[in-house]
């Protein structure tokens, strides 16, 4: 079975196991919408009082993220850039190839009530954390961009 196969049939089975744990029933108050060619690697945490997001984008410049709340959905977009040496190398041939380059873009739909004008955003280490504070009380979420720190 090739690397792609493999790692199709391993997201199938954790599915399947993430679903079996909830009793066939996600517990997570949002799920992704993606709809480029690739996206980072999400993590999507909830505490008691917020909700976590975490990308892995390392090689990707913070300044060039673009994260915007609105209507429910928190829209991270941005490109990472092929490396130099591979423009330039004469590559006759991939033994592994598992870095995606290009555009890319993720929709996040959120389900919880949050302060969208309390939203953070930082980026450390090539990780992008965004933090969105829950909101117990009643009031209307704005739209808002938010800068990444």
């Amino acid at each position: 079975m090739d690397d792609s196969r493999r790692k199709i049939y391993r997201d199938f089975l954790s599915g399947m196991d993430a679903g079996a744990q909830e009793g066939g029933r996600s517990r997570s108050p949002m799920f992704i919408l993606g709809d480029e060619t690739w996206a980072p690697p999400t993590d999507i945490l909830e505490t008691q009082s917020e909700l976590i997001i975490i990308m892995e984008i390392a090689g990707i410049n913070p300044h060039d993220i673009d994260i915007q709340y609105s209507g429910g959905i928190l829209t991270i977009e941005g490109s990472r850039d092929e490396l130099p040496m591979l423009k330039e190398a004469q590559i006759t041939y991939f033994h592994k190839k598992e870095i995606d380059y290009g555009h890319f873009r993720v929709r996040v739909k959120i389900t919880s009530r949050i302060v969208s004008d309390a939203i953070e955003a930082m980026y450390e280490s090539g990780f992008l954390t965004i933090h969105l504070p829950k909101d117990p009380g009643k009031r209307k979420s704005s739209s808002v961009k938010i800068p990444v720190k």
